[in-house]
């Protein structure tokens, strides 16, 4: 009898399987106009005040000037500006919606990863891979639950888009899928995403 694969492993081996070519070209072209339509919405809100605490935080925390906060001259650490730009890329909340998971797809994973891929130096195509992987396992989390964790207390942009972000993430770092499965189980201990 063959032990059952976690889903977790299964992620990973998706994540670290994945080749720009295999991508279909609806799926590259999808990835890249969310991109597009998320960095809008995070210049759009530059004057927003949630917007506009979270890029002051980032630029007055310490650390090395590796990414952009968006809309402000200044690079700030990697985790830094994901945090200023997820807050400002979901402040006009002109995010995308995907039905079936009930969720913004690109609000945790696009942040993450574009913040990442300019610390790393990463090329376009690995963005690409690395969005659309994010965005995939957000839609697939949300949609195993019917959409319903919304009405069971829990944001969904919130909690499977930790796993979004968390596998772009591995994606650009070239994560092995035993590091992968450990980043996911890291990221499941941390999730939160309560309705308040």
């Amino acid at each position: 009898m063959t032990p059952q694969e976690y889903i977790s492993e299964k992620i990973a081996k998706l994540s670290v399987g994945l080749r720009y070519e295999d991508l279909p070209e609806v799926a590259r072209t999808k990835a890249a106009n969310l991109t597009l339509d998320l960095l809008g919405s995070m210049i759009g809100s530059k004057e927003v005040e949630s917007s506009r605490i979270a890029a002051e935080l980032a630029l007055e925390l310490d650390g090395p000037e590796e990414s952009t906060v968006v809309g402000y001259n200044r690079k700030v650490a990697a985790p830094h500006a994901a945090f200023a730009n997820a807050i400002q890329g979901y402040a006009f909340d002109f995010t995308d919606d995907h039905n079936e998971s009930n969720s913004h797809l690109s609000a945790a994973t696009i942040p993450a990863s574009l913040a990442l891929a300019e610390k790393l130096g990463a090329s376009g195509k690995e963005v690409v891979e690395a969005v659309s992987l994010g965005c995939e396992i957000v839609g697939r989390l949300g949609s195993a639950f019917l959409g319903k964790t919304y009405y069971q207390g829990f944001h969904p942009t919130s909690t499977c888009g930790t796993f979004g972000a968390t596998v772009a993430a591995a994606k650009l770092l070239k994560l092995d899928v035993q590091q992968t499965v450990h980043s996911l189980g890291i990221a499941g201990s941390q999730v939160g995403g309560l309705m308040a």
